[in-house]
């Protein structure tokens, strides 16, 4: 229409209608006749019109058009304009990729490439879509880039990235997100990706750990040697502590007595309480990988969870002792015989085990997108920040049944603590009361530094655990509270001390216990 001004249907029938029959070359009706020779002549005018349009549009393509012709063994660059890359962003994307070399012209427009076998598309492209490569002399010397994952949105040809690790979780308003380090790419190409993505859940279904790798307590290396050796004169003292308070204790007639039977119970379950994680952690400040196994692991939070578990019971249990010591003197014999003491030993025991068993089931049946925990040792709130799936019934899990243990536990030693304070502030005597007091301050300290860092680290959502916070939370109910049990019972104790020396001044003269 442009280049001959006329429609196609005058052109052919010489004029405008939409209904008028063919009329033949030859007529021998005059009129027929003009008209078929006025229509012949018009057709010939457009084609030659039609010819020097073509030939005008090609000369002025061809003054910007640069003749590109290819030789097998040339290497190329390829336009990604119409290629769909699995990138994070098409505009920060790459505009080619190569370079590809030829292998074969097939006409003048179009060759075949030798591409990799992760560029899943047909070899065969427009020369408009490449561009010579000048290879340089030191192009050896260069990195070659990772191979490129094609194609998104067809099923043929689609390949998923393959996922190296995942880093990091974070949650972006409700959803969890992982941070993936993708395999053969640099970290600046790590993205966010969301828990439940086919990525995330491809890795954790085909990723099943041997071992973990602990965080520790700090990356610092000069700091190593001080903490191994502070944390063992920790572990040490407390362990002997412990050890001394139960020897005294059983080798004193004067201690037994069910407040000394409670005391030497907790010194045992001291003892296998920090047992359960300084020694590894000890061993892993020195070594150079900081692991532990997956049975290792299992086994350590569980009796973690048993001994803590049984801990928060076992308090509750000698606060009732010195309630009933207080407050109920004269039936103190009789409602705390040898029977009753050992139910409380025992049931606390037996919650710290069933409360150990669900947690520890629970938390390692769930999938790991990593096995680096950034902790010192396995607990529950590091290792669901390692799981792939949504850990809500975990969660909620843990705020039911440890609020039943923790906070459970925490009222009734609380309740019998207001009572003893209520019985303490009625006692007449000054040095009486003062007595009273001191002894219950220094167990009520003991409760509060245990009690109050073991809420703090359950009963959270998961979004806020925050490393290093926790690190210094858990080693206050994990490592400073049992380092200050045995003194804070048996220093303002002085039944205790007089047995000590008893019993010290019985080796020094005979030389036997």
């Amino acid at each position: 229409m442009s280049a001959t001004s006329q429609s196609l249907y005058f052109a052919n029938y010489g004029f405008h209608t939409s209904s008028i029959p063919n009329y033949p070359v030859k007529s021998s009706v005059p009129e027929a006749q003009d008209r078929a020779t006025l229509i012949t002549e018009n057709l010939k005018r457009i084609k030659s019109w039609l010819a020097q349009a073509q030939a005008r549009t090609k000369r002025e393509v061809d003054k910007k058009r640069t003749c590109l012709e290819f030789k097998p063994g040339d290497h190329v660059w390829l336009s990604t304009a119409e290629l769909r890359l699995c990138c994070l962003s098409r505009k920060l994307g790459p505009k080619f990729i190569g370079p590809f070399p030829v292998l074969k012209v097939i006409n003048p427009v179009a060759v075949r490439l030798a591409l990799p076998d992760s560029l899943k598309i047909y070899p065969v492209f427009h020369v408009f879509c490449l561009k010579s490569a000048v290879l340089s002399p030191l192009a050896s010397r260069i990195s070659q880039p990772s191979p490129l994952v094609l194609v998104e949105g067809n099923e043929e040809f689609e390949e998923l990235e393959e996922v190296e690790a995942i880093l990091d979780c974070r949650r972006s308003g409700s959803p969890l997100q992982y941070l993936i380090k993708w395999k053969g790419l640099g970290t600046e190409e790590n993205s966010w990706e969301p828990s439940g993505s086919e990525h995330a859940m491809a890795f954790a279904n085909g990723t099943e750990f041997n071992e973990f790798f602990l965080a520790g307590l700090s990356d610092i290396s000069e700091l190593q040697s001080l903490m191994f050796l502070l944390f063992f004169c920790i572990y040490v003292i407390t362990v002997l502590t412990n050890v001394a308070i139960i020897i005294i204790t059983c080798l004193s007639p004067n201690l037994h007595t069910p407040m000394y039977f409670f005391l030497s119970s907790f010194s045992f379950l001291e003892i296998c309480y920090v047992s359960s994680t300084i020694p590894k952690m000890l061993s892993n400040i020195l070594a150079k990988h900081k692991t532990i196994s997956y049975s290792g692991c299992v086994t350590q939070m569980y009796w973690f969870l048993l001994l803590g578990g049984a801990e928060c019971y076992m308090l509750a249990a000698m606060a009732y002792d010195r309630y009933n010591a207080i407050c109920r003197p004269l039936l103190y014999s009789v409602i705390l015989s040898k029977r009753t003491c050992i139910q409380l030993i025992f049931g606390s025991w037996i919650i710290g085990a069933v409360n150990a068993l669900i947690h520890t089931a629970l938390t390692f049946t769930l999938p790991f997108c990593t096995n680096k925990i950034n902790h010192f040792f396995c607990d529950i709130p590091p290792l669901l920040k390692l799981a792939c799936t949504n850990t809500w019934v975990n969660e909620m899990t843990v705020f039911l049944i440890s609020g039943s243990v923790i906070v459970g536990s925490f009222i009734l030693t609380m309740i019998s603590y207001v009572k003893i304070i209520s019985a303490i502030l009625n006692i007449q005597i000054n040095s009486g009361r003062k007595k009273t007091f001191s002894t219950c301050a220094s167990h009520f300290v003991v409760v509060i530094i245990f009690y109050g860092s073991g809420i703090f680290m359950y009963f959270r959502p998961k979004s806020s655990y925050s490393l290093d916070q926790d690190r210094l939370i858990a080693v206050m109910y994990t490592i400073i509270a049992p380092l200050l049990n045995p003194f804070i019972y048996t220093c303002r104790n002085s039944d205790v001390k007089a047995a000590a020396r008893k019993l010290l001044d019985q080796i020094i003269i005979t030389g036997k216990l």
